[in-house]
């Protein structure tokens, strides 16, 4: 489920999906670097980083030049 909306079945499986563990031994995730007071971050290095990266890149360049879009780059943390 995400924000609600439902997608496809959902599968039982006779398993535990076990990602996190396969990322924290491969050295792709680090949960411990990424504690602050209040909240945990997980950071993402290595391989998944750059994944992350890419995908985020393939978007922008799918959307802007096959559907229209403007790529834009707004500027942050500036006071008028």
């Amino acid at each position: 489920m995400w924000c609600g909306i439902h997608f496809g079945v959902v599968r039982n499986y006779a398993f535990a999906p076990k990602r996190m563990t396969i990322s924290r031994a491969l050295g792709f995730m680090d949960f411990e670097s990424g504690k602050t007071e209040r909240r945990a971050f997980c950071r993402a290095q290595e391989g998944l980083a750059r994944l992350e990266r890419a995908i985020g890149q393939f978007m922008l360049d799918l959307h802007t030049n096959e559907h229209g879009y403007t790529e834009i780059s707004a500027a942050a943390g500036r006071e008028m």
